[in-house]
């Protein structure tokens, strides 16, 4: 159950479980829980209010356009005012992924491609990895390890304007738990602007 407008609601009643980007796989022991759209409810503050069993995500809305995110320990209610001092709170071109256990992941940048990836620990309130990403759905090798591309270098001109380039990436892994790279000796290359 959870609290609406002093409403009390059952979770499916305003969620919607089906609408999820999943770039980040889902946890037993922080389940995934939906999306609240506000968008499509007039809403002038929020854009949207994704939940979890222990977190709840807000995406606010300045100047009539989303600028990053709040995360807080869930109330078990989707009532913006009842909460007050985010875990973390970022804004402009940095955007909420998803959380798997306790981490939460950050995707940044402003054009599809390379981009920004940020591991924060919500329990210990600090980042724990910090590198880039190809844009694509992240590579979970086991429960507590995923793939991550840590360099890059750019190669040659992708087509012939010049207008794509073509750049190599290093796989590693990241275990979650010691928060240790570990070079998988694997390259790969993405085509972007």
């Amino acid at each position: 159950m959870l609290t609406f407008l002093g409403c009390s609601l059952d979770y499916s009643s305003v969620l919607d479980k089906n609408e999820s980007k999943e770039y980040v796989k889902f946890s037993s022991e922080n389940k995934y829980i939906g999306i609240y759209n506000n968008y499509k409810n007039d809403s002038k503050k929020l854009f949207r209010t994704i939940v979890y069993d222990n977190y709840i995500i807000f995406e606010p809305i300045i100047d009539n356009s989303l600028s990053g995110f709040e995360v807080y320990k869930n109330l078990k209610t989707i009532d913006y005012r009842k909460y007050q001092h985010p875990i973390i709170k970022r804004i402009n071109e940095q955007f909420f992924m998803g959380i798997y256990k306790n981490i939460l992941f950050i995707d940044s940048g402003s054009a599809p491609g390379i981009r920004g990836l940020e591991l924060y620990d919500l329990g210990n309130c600090k980042t724990i990895y910090k590198g880039i990403w190809d844009g694509d759905k992240l590579e979970f090798i086991d429960e507590n390890t995923i793939i991550v591309p840590v360099s890059y270098k750019e190669s040659e001109p992708a087509d012939e304007r010049g207008w794509r380039t073509k750049y190599y990436l290093h796989k590693f892994s990241f275990d979650l738990r010691t928060f240790k790279l570990n070079d998988l000796n694997k390259k790969y290359y993405i085509i972007s602007n």
